[in-house]
């Protein structure tokens, strides 16, 4: 189908809901860098809200600069909570056991949650990406994919400090569809969300108006928006890098940069925008009973004296 995916993506939040579907494997390329044959297992052990270990099966690697992709065994963390996975190759030169050589350990941190499903690494060091301002009013969106159908209800997301106070932004989605002109074909979009004191440096979350059905199988652009205006700006937070050229996208709606020279122009750009799927029915809850309370309010009780 022309809008299913084959890329599988890292995904440092992950909601239990798609990894029913779709298990952590550890994957590495691991290369000889001495002359004699070597005899190589990938390796992996978890700790945090509960732990795993793994190792791959044992592949030859005949002789220097010789590589190959190992693969270990799949893991499915079914308790919420954070969770610390050290990677390392080990490698035994003698092929009996006698020498063994292990690389450098390799840790990623990962999240297991209900609802939130996102790639970036977290708010500990953040950079930052322009959304909106004096000559600019881009949609700064990251490709998803999906393992088991869900219900979206909004957008979470970092907003850097070096925002305005003021500065107004929104939720947007599209699908992936490789026969549309851009590549993608649009879903839906929040109401404006106007960033208060208490928002920068900090995660929001904006709710679309009602939820947005996504299918297993497919995949999705999807992230925040922002406005071109003569003295607020906003900035979306940073997190990371993309795996390849496309993952991570910029499109420039009104053509302002000098490249679009006028024409709305998508890019693709190489930091991770910090911009979460919220799977969290409350989302909605939330507005509709918002939206209840204002016009429970009428008729006015001095109608009609």
């Amino acid at each position: 189908d022309i809008s299913k995916f084959d890329i599988k993506l890292d995904y440092a939040v992950t909601p239990l809901s798609q990894l029913a579907n779709h298990p952590y494997v550890i994957e590495a390329y691991i290369k000889n860098e001495g002359v004699s044959e070597q005899h190589v297992v990938l390796n992996y052990n978890v700790t945090g809200a509960s732990t795993y270990s793994g190792t791959s099966q044992m592949q030859i690697l005949t002789n220097q600069q010789d590589s190959v992709f190992a693969a270990s065994p799949s893991f499915s963390p079914n308790t919420i909570g954070t969770y610390s996975v050290e990677i390392w190759g080990e490698a035994d030169s003698a092929g009996v056991g006698t020498t063994i050589t292990n690389s450098d350990i390799v840790i990623k941190n990962i999240e297991v949650t209900n609802y939130i499903y996102g790639k970036d690494l977290g708010d500990s060091n953040p950079g930052s990406y322009i959304l909106g301002g004096i000559e600019d009013q881009n949609h700064i969106t990251t490709r998803y994919e999906m393992y088991a159908n869900e219900q979206l209800f909004g957008l979470r997301a970092f907003i850097s400090d070096e925002s305005d106070v003021g500065a107004e932004v929104k939720a947007i989605i599209y699908e992936l569809d490789t026969t549309a002109s851009s590549g993608v074909v649009f879903l839906a979009e929040s109401d404006n969300y106007t960033i208060a004191p208490q928002d920068l440096g900090n995660w929001i979350d904006i709710p679309f108006i009602s939820p947005i059905s996504l299918i297993s199988g497919f995949a999705y652009e999807f992230g925040i928006v922002g406005f071109n205006h003569p003295t607020l700006e906003s900035y979306i937070g940073t997190a990371g890098t993309s795996l390849y050229n496309g993952e991570h996208s910029l499109f420039d709606e009104q053509g302002l940069s000098s490249q679009s020279a006028g024409v709305p122009t998508w890019y693709y750009i190489t930091p991770t925008p910090m911009v979460r799927m919220n799977f969290d029915p409350s989302l909605i809850a939330s507005v509709s009973n918002i939206e209840n309370g204002i016009f429970n309010v009428y008729p006015n009780p001095s109608g009609g004296s």
